[in-house]
């Protein structure tokens, strides 16, 4: 049997397989190139001609790349570049010569660069940025001023600056220092930072200026600067210098020679937590006086701000529930942001109007709120995210408008000892409420007639079947309905005429 099933599998694995020789002909190949995925113009003085100032001029946007080493032969820029969406490559080459930056991005510009060195010898800086600029893989070096100046938004990410006069100096806000290593910096900063919310983290700071006594590793201005897992050490005169508000200094290893504090916060609140730090005369890196003046600034943790609502007790029926957040308040003086939230309602509708600190539960007349309780709570959160504990209240939407009551007779010929029914279906309370009680009282009787009077029996459905007229006459019947806000309607009076 293993001969013949061979014999049978043969002949379907050989025409599965089809021809097993190659095809005729060189491999073709079937990717896009480089340049079809994303065109790119190398940097000359064809595409990128020169002017007075600028070895290279890059005035359109595109994907520039460099094919050799640049020298701007003292001209005040290596490259300049003077549009949006622009990509400059440096290829590994070297951009060099300049007596004021090796590239220049012009106001209003946003570049990215990457992938190369910026030899500033000779030179004020390396890079000198007015437009949005994302610099990668840079090498910054030899500059007499910042290697890295920039006065908009900017991002720094795994770039080394060494041997220069200082770092970076950012100032545009919402700028970032990613992955980045700078040392060897001979006369100030390692990174400065101002304007407001940016951050530097994960990097290395080493040998800041040692023999000053006061200078700073980083130093941070405006406000809200994050420092985040850094290595800054050794630091001549102080580690960080915070002369803004709101900053935080957490995760960092700091070490300074030789005589000044890892922090100094000149009087103003810093965030200052999970370091390790180590100083010969501020062993706690937490006080020190500001240029040794004895203005001493004493760091403490961020404490949470404080919710407070203004809200009326209660509102009528068709108004809006209106809002205040703006009691609340944080102790350090931070800007609050404010998270309304309305926990309970008597039925569905419509959501909070507003933001910030004022805001309302909007109602009309034509479209009123629903009668009853509303609980709202207000949590507020700090610049630096600390949330405050949650505030409640409680607001009732009143209904001031009595109901209406509206008393008929079911039975279409009351008779002398039959039931007759009554009914207050019809009653109703334009007030928003809800009718939650009715009150059926016997007001007049025919001579003769037993039933008591001015006995009201109360009940909560619409239907009363407790009537049995007991002699042939006229009835009088009064009804009274009251709303669940405790509102009581005026009587509805109806004549019953009772035939034999």
């Amino acid at each position: 049997m293993k001969h013949i099933l061979s014999l049978l599998v043969i002949p379907f694995v050989a025409f599965g397989q089809g021809p097993l020789g190659p095809p005729p002909g060189p491999p073709v190949p079937s990717m896009k190139t480089l340049d079809q995925v994303e065109p790119r113009i190398a940097v000359n003085v064809t595409t990128t001609p020169p002017d007075s100032s600028s070895a290279y001029v890059i005035s359109q946007p595109g994907s520039y790349y460099l094919q050799a080493n640049v020298n701007a032969g003292g001209k005040v820029n290596g490259i300049s570049i003077q549009a949006s969406g622009v990509t400059l490559d440096l290829s590994g080459y070297q951009i060099s010569g300049a007596s004021t930056a090796a590239v220049r991005l012009t106001a209003g510009s946003r570049a990215t660069v990457r992938g190369g060195t910026l030899d500033a010898s000779g030179g004020t800086s390396a890079l000198r940025a007015q437009g949005e600029l994302v610099a990668e893989d840079l090498f910054m070096r030899g500059a007499s001023d910042y290697a890295a100046y920039a006065d908009a938004a900017a991002t720094l990410r795994r770039c080394l600056i060494a041997n220069a006069a200082m770092g970076a100096y950012l100032s545009g806000g919402s700028s970032l220092v990613d992955h980045c290593v700078i040392r060897d910096i001979t006369g100030g900063p390692g990174v400065t930072f101002r304007g407001t919310g940016s951050e530097l983290r994960d990097s290395t700071l080493s040998k800041i200026d040692l023999t000053a006594p006061y200078t700073q590793g980083v130093d941070l201005g405006g406000s809200g600067h994050r420092v985040l897992n850094n290595s800054i050490s050794p630091v001549g005169g102080r580690g960080i210098l915070a002369t803004g508000v709101s900053h935080e200094v957490r995760g960092n290893h700091i070490v300074v020679v030789p005589t000044g504090p890892a922090l100094e916060a000149d009087s103003n609140r810093v965030v200052f937590r999970d370091n390790t730090f180590a100083s010969s005369n501020y062993p706690n890196g937490r006080i020190n006086g500001q240029d040794g003046g004895g203005n001493f600034a004493v760091l403490t943790t961020n404490s949470s701000p404080t919710a407070v609502i203004s809200a009326p007790s209660s509102v009528s029926h068709g108004l809006p529930i209106n809002l205040s957040g703006a009691s609340s308040f944080d102790t350090e003086g931070d800007a609050l942001t404010y998270d309304w939230q309305i926990l309970q309602r008597p039925a569905a509708g419509a959501g909070i109007s507003g933001s910030g600190e004022n805001v309302s539960l909007p109602a009309t007349p034509a479209s009123p709120l629903a009668s009853g309780i509303y609980r709202f709570q207000l949590v507020v959160t700090d610049a630096l995210g600390a949330a405050s504990s949650p505030y409640i209240v409680q607001v009732i939407v009143a209904d001031n408008q009595a109901p209406t009551a509206v008393l008929d007779r079911t039975t279409t010929t009351p008779k002398a000892g039959q039931v007759c029914v009554l009914s207050g279906s019809r009653s109703f309370d334009t007030g928003g409420g809800s009718i939650v009680r009715y009150t059926f009282t016997l007001v007049s009787r025919p001579a003769g007639s037993t039933r008591p009077l001015n006995t009201p029996v109360q009940q909560t459905t619409p239907t009363f079947n407790g009537f049995t007229p007991d002699v042939i006459g006229t009835y009088q019947w009064r009804l009274v309905v009251t709303d669940d806000s405790g509102n009581d309607s005026l009587p509805d009076v109806i004549n019953i005429v009772v035939s034999s």
